[in-house]
């Protein structure tokens, strides 16, 4: 068993970004994780996401790859950004 896990989170309602809400998930997951001793979870965002961006720093993940050109957004290609912790 390697012992590590992927995490993803969507808050769909505009109005409810910048609230705390995903960076509490994130802290309970990383939580839990390490309960069940989980030894490194990875995360992934889009260039464009930097709330993302901000969420996943703030609780400790540093940028481990950059997908070039990996999604199309509004005709146009971007760059996809994979996070990683280890517990």
């Amino acid at each position: 068993m390697h012992k590590s896990a992927e995490i993803s989170y969507f808050i769909g309602e505009k109005k409810l970004h910048r609230r705390g809400y995903a960076s509490n998930a994130i802290k309970k997951i990383l939580t839990f994780a390490k309960k069940i001793k989980i030894k490194k979870i990875n995360a992934g965002f889009y260039k464009i996401n930097k709330g993302s961006e901000r969420v996943l720093k703030k609780n400790g993940f540093k940028i481990e790859g950059i997908l070039k050109s990996q999604i199309i957004h509004k005709k146009k290609r971007i760059d996809s950004i994979i996070m990683g912790k280890i517990l």
